[in-house]
């Protein structure tokens, strides 16, 4: 028997060529979001769904290490509330912004700063995020730095104009005294043209203070100030500042406290003087002619801390932290202006530090402040 074949025969060239158009237009896609400069990602339910090679190469992690990973995981604890939140209120349509600014926490601990862009998508049937992120950890690096010069450059301003005054005064009133003397010699009286020298050397006294002040805010800049160390009696030293500094203002109540320890420690004499006088001289400025001024010195542990109580006008929660900055100068200051250049607090600050300890302030409006600093002890307690 003759066996017949009998079959179908279908045109299947547009499917043909519409499947090759799909693979084109796929490759394409994947062509364009692998190049991508920026990192692509789908977020659904708080989970990476999609990603691209840019997200890899901004994280350092791979793929397995990526897929399906909670994305909160790869955010900076201090901002995944922020991000988790407008993520959530991007899905619910909410009016969030489309774009803002948070940090990444990379595989091996570094901290990108990204800026996301964000829409609405579906994904497998689902609500979704596409969400571009771009790496402008560099710009944020070059804003700081630039930050950061303009406020050196406005210091150095504030500085330069500063010390300008505060120089000229006392020279004008050298210059001023000694002219006086020279042009009316022989009609001035003896106590007269004592009182006028006297007021040039006191002038005189000050911009030399004032000179040394600009010289160790140089040397600590530099890293050039040394440290003459010596074993000395700190309990001992606070005395000797505290009574020096009674006699300096006999009109001021100034009381010492010390610990019936042996606070003994290593330390450049001349410096400690420096810093418990200006912490004192702040005091005193700060806190009217009536009120105690107790200065306190004890140990703590390994270390000994001296402390300056005043009961004067405070400092306000939100300048304790500026205190110690150069040309700081408290708003809230007394009647009688106290002149200096600023720079008291901040050289204190690195004196302290530069013997190894650590300086502070606490303070309540209208209660008083005190200023602490600590220095590493070298010997132990008294039996």
């Amino acid at each position: 028997k003759a066996v017949r074949l009998v079959g179908i025969l279908q045109d299947i060239t547009e499917r043909k060529q519409a499947e090759e158009a799909l693979r084109v237009s796929e490759e394409r896609y994947r062509l364009v979001v692998e190049n991508a400069a920026e990192a692509i990602v789908v977020a659904q339910d708080n989970m990476l769904k999609f990603y691209n090679t840019k997200t890899m190469e901004m994280t350092g992690y791979s793929e397995e290490d990526l897929n399906y990973r909670s994305f909160i995981e790869l955010i900076h604890p201090e901002d995944r509330q922020m991000v988790v939140e407008r993520h959530k209120r991007r899905l619910e349509r909410k009016d969030v912004p489309s774009e803002y600014i948070f940090r990444v926490i990379a595989k091996h601990g570094s901290i990108r700063w990204v800026e996301i862009s964000s829409v609405v998508i579906t994904w497998e049937g689902r609500p979704a995020t596409l969400n571009i992120l771009r790496d402008v950890t560099e710009h944020k690096q070059l804003t700081g730095k630039l930050v950061e010069y303009e406020e050196l450059d406005r210091m150095k301003t504030n500085l330069l104009s500063t010390v300008s005054h505060e120089l000229r005064t006392p020279l004008a009133a050298i210059k001023g005294y000694i002219g006086m003397i020279l042009e009316y010699e022989t009609k001035l009286k003896r106590d007269r043209k004592r009182s006028f020298l006297q007021s040039a050397d006191n002038a005189a006294d000050r911009l030399t203070s004032l000179i040394e002040l600009l010289l160790d805010m140089s040397k600590l800049d530099a890293g050039l100030l040394k440290l003459d160390r010596e074993e000395t009696d700190i309990g001992m030293l606070t005395e000797i500042v505290v009574t020096e500094a009674g006699f300096r203002q006999p009109d001021r109540i100034i009381r010492v406290e010390r610990s019936d320890d042996q606070l003994t420690a290593e330390v450049d004499v001349k410096r400690f003087r420096q810093v418990l006088d200006n912490l004192i001289n702040n005091a005193l400025q700060y806190s009217s002619h009536e009120s105690e001024v107790l200065v306190s010195a004890d140990r703590r542990k390994s270390k000994i801390m001296v402390c300056v109580t005043d009961k004067g006008i405070g400092i306000p929660a939100d300048e304790l932290d500026k205190v110690f900055q150069r040309l700081y100068r408290s708003e809230r200051r007394p009647s009688i202006e106290p002149g200096g250049l600023g720079l008291g607090l901040a050289i204190s600050k690195g004196l302290v530090e530069a013997h190894g300890g650590r300086i502070w302030a606490k303070s309540a409006l209208s209660k008083g402040s005190t200023f602490c600093f600590t220095i590493p002890t070298t010997v132990k307690k008294r039996k």
